[in-house]
């Protein structure tokens, strides 16, 4: 396996992250499977990276892009999103994004809120040392402390 870095993401990775997000895949998993507008996402992508409160991170392995996590503030710490490349998935990269994220990420705790379908990210969560702490709207949710 290539060597893999997490760094914060730039303008650069706009294409990357707007790529991914509206991957059928990614759309599935995610709570909101519209696809989203580029318009849309060009005000969200640069808000996001211009805010003290989110952090988005992109995984990059072998000098291109495979992975992307964000960590939002919650009222007691914060909550993890992430997403793979269609290209990278089933390569690890997902438990690598999340392994080196949390390193990163010194709030804690740090919650997941995961669709039951979404088996990968679940499976994911589990060994990156989440535990199961409920759920709600059809959401489950893992929590590190």
């Amino acid at each position: 396996m290539p060597e893999f870095v997490l760094r914060a993401a730039t303008l650069a990775d706009i294409e990357f992250v707007f790529r991914v997000r509206n991957d059928p895949v990614t759309r599935e998993a995610s709570r909101t499977t519209d696809a989203v507008p580029w318009e849309t996402h060009e005000q969200w992508f640069n808000s996001i990276i211009a805010r003290p409160d989110r952090r988005l991170l992109i995984g990059e392995a072998a000098g291109a892009s495979v992975s992307a996590i964000r960590f939002d503030n919650l009222q007691h710490g914060v909550e993890a999103n992430w997403m793979v490349a269609p290209e990278a998935r089933r390569c690890g990269y997902g438990f690598l994004t999340i392994c080196e994220g949390i390193k990163m990420e010194h709030r804690r705790p740090i919650v997941a809120d995961i669709k039951p379908s979404n088996r990968s990210s679940v499976a994911v969560a589990l060994r990156a040392g989440f535990v199961p702490a409920g759920g709600a709207g059809g959401l489950l949710r893992f929590a590190l402390s």
